[in-house]
């Protein structure tokens, strides 16, 4: 429609829909509606309450206004198990020109290549449901310093070492500092990143350890505070 006036200036599907539409193209109880920048239409068509498809889909759809057809260009379905979703949903097209679907009342989320391919795929509790769903690039780095803890291994002559900084994007490694007091720690290893957390296994034992965050450059993003090393006992607790 006109944002002058309000006039309607054509419809897509419907009983009085402008255009004639294709093998596939009709959607049923969909949500999330969006021209694209190339003047295609994308839609995530639930199909259900009550179901009219076998399973909810995102749909890419081009448009003819001269010939008033609409062509289905791409359909994207979830492939093992298939997912009807009772309501709500999104898709979302990425600037590399894959595709995120968000289920809606099926609590489940898919990012799908340009050809089709599932690259990620993820759910809620399916107790619950998902409004909508995104993908953005995303920066994080907590206010609260970067979390240690540290037990001595069962003969007393290794140290386990567990560190993490609350899901900080930036960090690419460890340093791992360990001394007889907490004022002498002192760089005893260094250890990628690899996950929310963090572990490795110092070849001493040691009374105090620390960590800092390091970013891909090896620069100190932020240091934890030195803490005690428990012993094997107290870590069984």
């Amino acid at each position: 429609m006109t944002a002058a006036t309000g006039q309607i200036l054509w419809r897509l599907g419907g009983t009085k829909s402008s255009f004639k539409l294709g093998p596939g193209v009709e959607t049923a109880w969909q949500h999330d509606a969006r021209m694209q920048p190339d003047g295609q239409i994308t839609i995530f068509d639930d199909g259900s309450t009550p179901p009219v498809h076998p399973q909810s889909r995102a749909v890419r759809i081009a448009l003819d206004f001269r010939a008033h057809t609409a062509r289905l260009v791409l359909s994207y379905t979830h492939p093992n198990p298939p997912l009807l979703g009772a309501s709500q949903g999104n898709m979302q097209t990425l600037p590399n020109a894959n595709t995120v679907v968000d289920y809606g009342g099926v609590p489940e989320l898919t990012e799908f290549s340009r050809g089709g391919s599932v690259l990620f795929d993820a759910h809620l509790p399916f107790d619950m449901a998902s409004y909508r769903g995104y993908r953005y690039v995303w920066s994080a780095q907590p206010k609260a310093p970067p979390a240690v803890a540290a037990f001595q291994n069962n003969t007393a002559e290794e140290t386990v070492v567990h560190m993490s900084w609350n899901g900080a994007t930036g960090v690419a490694s460890w340093a791992v500092l360990a001394g007889k007091t907490a004022t002498s720690l002192s760089v005893q290893a260094k250890v990628a990143s690899t996950d929310f957390e963090t572990s490795t296994i110092l070849t001493k034992s040691y009374a105090y350890v620390g960590v800092q965050a390091l970013d891909s450059a090896g620069h100190v993003l932020a240091a934890s505070p030195a803490v005690a090393v428990k012993s094997y006992n107290a870590s069984l607790r």
